[in-house]
């Protein structure tokens, strides 16, 4: 099954409801099948978010690079079932003391200067206005810190929320980051819109 043309009206968006639309497709195509669309990078982190794999298609058009992403059904109730199973397994609550020893865990091996510099060091106790900041973490079964969230106000840049979501490699590719995710944007200290850095390597 191919998505030919999928939007959501401005007004509308931020809202989750582009990502009900692809439940929707998802939901109706034929068990075993897989979902396939072409995108650029406006888009491709929305796919990524909502469990979509990526491969650049180089430039097709000039100074345009594409994407085809594709959700594969065959894995599709494995991914529920280990869902439910993390929803049980995993705890999400606020940042506390002494975890700015051990944020650093989450860091995967493709965090670059950049990243490091601008959104994981976001991570950290809450604050108040002006640096106003809201962090989440995940915690495995064990006690141990597997996945981290933060959004910041950034008063540079009003019309928008910085926001870092990191979930340590042997974590990844379970839900982790889609949990942490939405806890943190229901956290959100506004109605901006997160803002972030994503690769289409990027998994969560």
């Amino acid at each position: 099954m191919t998505i030919l043309h999928a939007a959501t009206a401005w007004p509308e968006r931020r809202r989750g409801v582009g990502s009900r639309l692809l439940e929707a497709v998802i939901g109706s195509a034929p068990e075993g099948s897989r979902v396939t669309a072409e995108t650029d990078d406006s888009s491709l982190g929305f796919y990524i978010a909502n469990g979509f794999q990526a491969i650049s298609l180089g430039e097709k058009y000039a100074g345009v690079e594409r994407f085809s992403v594709a959700y594969d059904l065959s894995e599709h109730e494995v991914r529920q079932a280990v869902s439910q199973s993390l929803s049980r397994q995993v705890d999400i609550r606020p940042w506390r003391a002494g975890e700015e020893l051990v944020v650093d865990t989450v860091l995967g091996p493709e965090a670059d200067e950049l990243w490091v510099s601008q959104f994981h060091r976001l991570h950290g106790a809450d604050q108040v206005w002006p640096e106003l900041r809201r962090t989440l973490v995940a915690i495995a079964g064990g006690g141990a810190m597997i996945g981290c969230a933060s959004v910041a106000v950034n008063v540079l840049h009003s019309g928008r929320l910085p926001c870092a979501v990191e979930v340590a490699p042997h974590a990844r590719r379970r839900g982790v980051g889609s949990a942490l995710l939405s806890a943190i944007d229901a956290a959100r200290p506004g109605a901006e819109p997160l803002s972030t850095k994503i690769r289409a390597t990027n998994s969560g």
